[in-house]
């Protein structure tokens, strides 16, 4: 297991990572031990719903670590087929779900190492979670397709903030559409696009100084000189025609929550590979009490 301390922030900074993963649909959905039993989903019988667990970790008394950890096949669907819906949870052997004072979820990111990532290369980020243990959803008839074969790894990062040891398991409950059923005959893969102001980096965060930016309103990367050495890490030149089908996000606590405009219909945003670029920026409100997203063609 390859392990990575994060940096401290330095004095009267705030380190704030924002992590979006937006659904670009191409010609054919997606999410991520012991699966619980199937049940229909959606009251469509081809949608299964499946919940994994992966783990279990033993966090220690302070910490607060990345570290990567292989996601078994045992811990994922045993056939081929599309992922439609992922609500990602952290919860205690017994199942009790820990408060996120006393054990913190950081983040957690599922990577599959047998495709390569759209904006960054390297392994495909295709799903993330953090405290806010948001559920992504993709619109029916699109899914993340699934190969048993490909190889998954769980990057992730959970702290313990009381000072006692705990044993917790990362949960995932998919609702999972087989290959080679009536549905899943007629499905469309989704390709996950992965937008971050800091895109590529391992530890993907920036700061923001007391009274920085001059309205009230600090804007990452626009009002900060040389943040990026060459060329920008937030923006991605689209490579084929697609339709934008959903966005989550993630940020710390404090802030107000993400924003995502002209996301709602795949009919509002639609890609074309003739030099359109996806661009992402991030804005803070002093006194750091309120943040804003928002996606747009640029």
């Amino acid at each position: 297991m390859l392990r990575v301390s994060p940096t401290c922030a330095r004095a009267c900074a705030r380190l704030i990572s924002v992590q979006t993963f937006l659904v670009l649909a191409l010609v054919a959905v997606l999410a991520v031990v012991a699966a619980a039993p199937a049940t229909a989903a959606s009251g469509n019988p081809d949608v299964k719903r499946y919940r994994y667990r992966i783990g279990p970790f033993h966090i220690q008394p302070g910490q607060n670590e990345i570290a990567f950890r292989p996601v078994l096949k045992s811990e994922r669907p045993a056939v081929p087929g599309y992922i439609t819906r992922i609500r990602p949870d952290l919860t205690y052997l017994d199942g009790r779900r820990p408060r996120v004072d006393v054990v913190h979820l950081h983040h957690a990111v599922w990577l599959n190492l047998s495709r390569r990532d759209a904006t960054m290369g390297g392994p495909e980020r295709f799903f993330a979670a953090g405290e806010e243990k948001t559920i992504f959803m993709l619109p029916p008839g699109y899914g993340y397709y699934y190969d048993p074969n490909d190889r998954w790894v769980l990057n992730h990062m959970l702290h313990d903030l009381v000072g006692k040891p705990a044993d917790v398991y990362v949960v995932y409950e998919i609702d999972f559409v087989p290959a080679d059923s009536p549905t899943g005959r007629k499905m469309k893969a989704a390709r996950p696009i992965w937008m971050d102001v800091q895109n590529g980096s391992l530890y993907p965060v920036f700061d923001v100084y007391r009274r920085a930016g001059g309205d009230g309103k600090f804007t990452y990367p626009d009002e900060q000189p040389n943040a990026y050495k060459g060329r920008p890490k937030n923006v991605w030149t689209v490579d084929q025609d697609g339709v934008l089908l959903a966005g989550a996000g993630h940020l710390h606590p404090g802030p107000e929550p993400l924003h995502h405009r002209d996301l709602l219909s795949p009919r509002k945003m639609r890609a074309s590979s003739s030099g359109s670029t996806l661009g992402w920026r991030w804005s803070v409100s002093r006194p750091l009490t309120s943040c804003s997203t928002s996606v747009s063609w640029v």
